[in-house]
């Protein structure tokens, strides 16, 4: 309820900036010109400290590149190839060059706002389409779910930089559309290799399992 709240405040705020302020010259400063000149003191002093203490939360503070990696390590690659510290070291190193690589991306648009915006939009573009396919189709499988995150991860970057302005929402839009487009066919393509590696001798693999495993 409470972000419901704060969510539809943002919204008014922004659907009643062209009235309050007339003509915009830079969308960033609608937010600190409503707060300073158009709502009461307090009210508007709340705000600012909210902006900043988001910047200076812990969470915000400490996302620098080994604490990133290593999260990206844990999440990822430690599900199934990680078991003892010194391998959590090796591939939290490995794992560090990449994001390292990417970080000056910033610098092409110094804006945490927008970049959030576009961290959200590349997780949306490449993970909903075998997030639920995954939980409500059968034939779904991980090779599907590889080419499906990779197709609109792939697509998402790229229509960052390709789309215009004035066809913003397409970059947001389409990428899911292109991610199950390529899922549905690795799925249904891939039934039979996915569906051998889980029976050996024609038995299923759960039969030749422990008791209790």
């Amino acid at each position: 309820m409470l972000t419901i709240v704060a969510g539809l405040a943002a919204s008014f705020a922004g659907l009643m900036a062209p009235s309050l302020i007339g003509d915009i010259a830079d969308t960033r400063m609608v937010l600190p010109t409503i707060a300073v000149n158009h709502v009461p003191f307090w009210i508007g002093l709340m705000v600012m400290i909210g902006v900043v203490g988001l910047r200076c939360r812990p969470a915000t503070a400490r996302s620098s590149q080994p604490p990133r990696s290593s999260r990206a390590t844990s999440s990822s690659v430690g599900r199934w190839r990680i078991s003892t510290t010194r391998s959590c070291l090796r591939y939290t190193r490995i794992v560090a060059v990449p994001m390292t690589i990417g970080g000056p991306f910033a610098l092409y648009r110094p804006e945490p706002g927008l970049l959030l915006v576009l961290a959200f939009d590349i997780l949306f573009a490449g993970c909903v389409v075998p997030l639920f396919a995954g939980v409500y189709w059968p034939q779904a499988n991980s090779v599907g779910a590889v080419a499906s995150i990779v197709c609109g991860t792939g697509a998402r970057i790229a229509m960052n930089f390709l789309v215009p302005e004035e066809l913003a929402g397409l970059d947001t839009l389409l990428p899911p559309v292109l991610s199950a487009i390529v899922f549905i066919p690795a799925c249904l393509l891939t039934q039979s290799s996915q569906t051998s590696r889980h029976h050996v001798v024609g038995r299923p693999a759960e039969a030749l399992a422990p008791h209790g495993d």
